[in-house]
């Protein structure tokens, strides 16, 4: 069985980086229930928080097209209620986390937009992607 770009960002870059932060709890959601628009991972590392995944294969900038409307509703309304919420893209050359109450509109954004929190053209490095998401 194949797999999907998204679950190739899971596998290859997100769940190594998120494997070597210390103190850590994960895991990867994916229902088939319906339209939630629940995130791909659930993390907690001094509060509880979100990170949904996507790709992106414009080279010219981040197409957030994949982005559905429900999952920006749920976002939406668990940023106004204070929860935590990422944006993780792959690129083709690099992987992007986003906040995403700073494109919550945008069907693409440049790369240097100011929603993107860091861009790691290698291995996501794990010390900085702790600091950022860390609550």
């Amino acid at each position: 069985m194949s797999s999907t770009p998204e679950q190739r960002l899971w596998r290859n870059r997100l769940r190594p980086a998120l494997e070597k932060i210390p103190g850590l709890a994960y895991e990867r959601i994916e229902l088939r229930t319906g339209k939630s628009g629940i995130p791909d991972v659930v993390y907690t590392l001094g509060g509880t928080g979100w990170i949904e995944n996507k790709v992106s294969d414009n080279k010219t900038n981040i197409s957030l097209a994949e982005w559905r409307q429900d999952q920006r509703i749920w976002t939406r309304q668990h940023l106004t209620a204070g929860g935590s919420v990422h944006l993780c893209i792959g690129c083709p050359d690099r992987v992007v986390l986003l906040d995403p109450a700073r494109c919550i509109k945008e069907k693409s954004i440049p790369f240097d937009h100011p929603a993107i929190l860091a861009t790691w053209l290698g291995s996501i490095e794990s010390i900085e992607l702790a600091r950022l998401i860390r609550l």
